[in-house]
């Protein structure tokens, strides 16, 4: 008898220890509030320098409890980001990520950051003199020393910097700039090649090496004079030359040339090219 009972005991014993094991594996299992994943609203953007987006992260499962998350740029150089505002930088790519608090899952979008619509160069004096003409509005960007923001007009308006230093670069915002004459500032780089708005373009005697005028297909004056162009940048300056043809021509003034210079490339595409 007794032993019957001693049986009956193990076996109670058993069963509350499997209720045990029962109790605790539920409270182990997945209740529907863990995070199982995140998602972007993008996958690949482009941006423009000095432009933002904002990226939104969406955590999984819905109902999940910890919807915590972090930033994370691979190329700050490039595109910056916080709390999902990437700021473009410079021109590059890179590679934006998300990653969850709770299971460290992740997402990213590939950035791609252009140059700004507009312009920009890099003077070579502390104080520069540059002229533009255009419709709506432009935004100087004076390198590291602020930003400015005027109404442009029909007729060229000079702006006037004092730079406290040298290397800063100037970038100038607006989708409608006609007129540039950045002449006799010392600049060594010039990029106008986002402006597809531009007609007039004066950059002489300044240190420019190469010129890509290739996407201003409204231009119809060039006037690098000055330069010091050698045949081989002159050819290839000729070569990024439109074809659009326009009313009352296309004139390009060089400077002085000679027979290495083939000017057959950019008669070709209907420009006139003069001496000055």
């Amino acid at each position: 008898m007794k032993r019957i009972l001693n049986l009956r005991n193990v076996v109670k014993i058993g069963v509350a220890c499997l209720a045990v094991v029962v109790m605790f594996s539920s409270c182990g299992k997945d209740n529907g509030k863990n995070v199982t994943g995140v998602e972007l609203n993008l996958s690949s953007s482009e941006l423009e320098v000095g432009k933002t987006l904002i990226l939104t992260a969406t955590v999984l499962p819905k109902k999940a409890e910890n919807t915590n998350v972090s930033w994370v740029s691979d190329n700050p150089q490039v595109a910056t980001v916080e709390n999902g505002l990437v700021m473009g930088v410079s021109e590059g790519k890179a590679t934006i990520t998300v990653v969850t608090e709770d299971g460290l899952k992740t997402a990213t979008c590939i950035v791609t950051v252009t140059p700004p619509r507009g312009m920009s160069l890099k003077p070579g004096i502390r104080s520069v003199l540059i002229k533009l003409a255009g419709t709506g509005t432009v935004t100087i960007y004076w390198g590291h020393e602020g930003e400015e923001t005027y109404t442009l007009s029909a007729e060229p308006f000079e702006y006037q910097h004092e730079f406290n230093g040298f290397g800063n670069t100037i970038t100038f915002i607006g989708n409608n700039i006609t007129y540039l004459d950045c002449s006799r500032n010392m600049v060594d780089i010039l990029n106008v090649n986002n402006n597809p708005a531009l007609k007039e373009l004066n950059c002489r005697y300044n240190s420019i090496k190469k010129l890509d005028v290739s996407r201003c297909t409204s231009l119809t004056m060039l006037n690098c004079d000055g330069n010091n162009f050698t045949n081989t940048e002159l050819n290839a300056l000729f070569g990024t030359l439109h074809g659009n043809p326009i009313s009352g021509g296309k004139t390009i003034y060089i400077g002085y040339y000679d027979e290495g210079c083939d000017i057959s490339i950019a008669e070709k595409k209907g420009w006139t090219v003069l001496e000055r």
